[in-house]
């Protein structure tokens, strides 16, 4: 081969080397870039699930509170229907049916009230605190005075 043509083949292969290089070059920004929008992609994806899973519990609480208001304006309904609404009189009953009622309600609450004051009074004895102060102090006082025997107690 002579000298001129090996200058030749040279100067190509200089020529494709540096060509490589920038192909390298422009092959690994465009894989960092491919990377970055692969992240991105995944990043998007990852928040419309999340988007989309709050959809579904917002449409979902849509419905429960529908069917809350549907029942609730049935119930109205049938309110209104079991009232008199001129003289705001029960339909159906008279004065002595209700006052029997009202005596039951009464009997029934003092009942529970006993209860609830023997629970509180063996939970005193358990504790062996002095119960009949403790009741003076609920009869006498007010709702901020029992705060603070009640934290006193703690």
């Amino acid at each position: 081969m002579d000298l001129h043509r090996l200058n030749e083949l040279l100067n190509e292969n200089k020529k494709f080397y540096s060509l490589n290089i920038k192909l390298k070059e422009e092959n690994s920004c465009l894989n960092k870039e491919l990377l970055s929008s692969q992240t991105h992609i995944v990043s998007l994806n990852n928040s419309i699930h999340k988007l989309e899973k709050e959809i579904r519990k917002l449409e979902n609480d849509l419905k429960i509170k529908e069917k809350q208001i549907q029942s609730n304006k049935l119930l109205m309904r049938n309110e209104f229907k079991r009232k008199d609404i001129l003289n705001n009189k029960l339909v159906g009953t008279n004065k002595s049916t209700r006052e029997m009622g009202l005596k039951d309600e009464i009997n029934n609450l003092y009942i529970r009230n006993n209860l609830l004051c023997n629970f509180i009074k063996d939970l005193f004895d358990k504790e062996e605190m002095d119960f009949e102060i403790f009741y003076k102090i609920l009869e006498t006082s007010n709702e901020e005075n029992l705060k603070i025997f009640i934290e006193n107690l703690r």
